[in-house]
C-alpha cells in the first residue's frame, strides 16, 4: 500500500488528475481500492493543513477519516467517508452511510459535519440527500490536489 500511495503523491505533485483517477480505479481488489483511496484522501487533507486520522475498516461506524482543524486539535471537525466504486454510488448505499454517520459516528466522535467522497459520483436520486451530508465527487478531490502541499502537514494528534 505504501508504494501505491507514493505513486499517487508523485502524480499529485504533477497535477495529473486523469492518471490519478485511472490508477485509483485500476486497483485490483475492493479491499485494496478502499484502503488506498482512504489513505490517499487522508494524505490530501494533511497536505491541505488538516490533521487527518484514518479509521476506515469493516467496523468504522461510517468514519473512514477523522479531520481535526489545527486550531482545535482535540475535537473532530469533520468525518469523511471515502468510496472508490467503479460506478456512481447508489441512493441506498449513500443513505446507509449517512445513517451510520447519524446514528453512530456523529455520537462517538461528537461531530455534526459529514462529507462523503465518491470517486465516480452519485446516481441522480441522491441529490435529495444533500441536505443531510456533503456529497462530493472527484471534482472535490481535484480541489484538494490543487491545494496540496506536503509543507502544509501538521503534527498528528496523539490518539487516546
Amino acid at each position: 500500500m505504501k508504494e501505491e500511495l507514493q505513486h499517487l503523491i508523485a502524480l499529485t505533485k504533477e497535477k495529473k488528475y486523469v492518471e490519478i483517477k485511472d490508477y485509483l480505479m485500476s486497483l485490483e481488489t475492493n479491499f485494496q481500492k478502499g484502503i488506498v483511496f482512504e489513505e490517499y484522501i487522508r494524505e490530501l487533507y494533511e497536505g491541505n493543513g488538516w490533521i487527518a486520522i484514518r479509521k476506515g475498516g469493516k467496523n468504522d461506524l461510517g468514519a473512514d477519516i477523522l479531520l481535526y482543524h489545527p486550531n482545535t486539535p482535540h475535537d473532530v471537525s469533520i468525518i469523511v467517508q471515502a468510496k472508490n466504486h467503479k460506478k456512481a454510488l447508489g441512493y441506498d448505499d449513500t443513505k446507509i452511510e449517512i445513517n451510520k454517520f447519524d446514528e453512530q459516528a456523529s455520537k462517538k466522535y461528537n461531530c455534526l459535519h459529514f462529507t462523503m467522497i465518491s470517486l465516480n459520483g452519485y446516481v441522480q436520486a441522491t441529490s435529495k440527500l444533500k441536505e443531510y451530508a456533503n456529497l462530493e465527487t472527484f471534482n472535490y478531490v481535484k480541489e484538494l490536489i490543487n491545494e496540496y502541499d506536503p509543507k502544509n502537514k501538521k503534527q498528528k494528534k496523539k490518539e487516546n
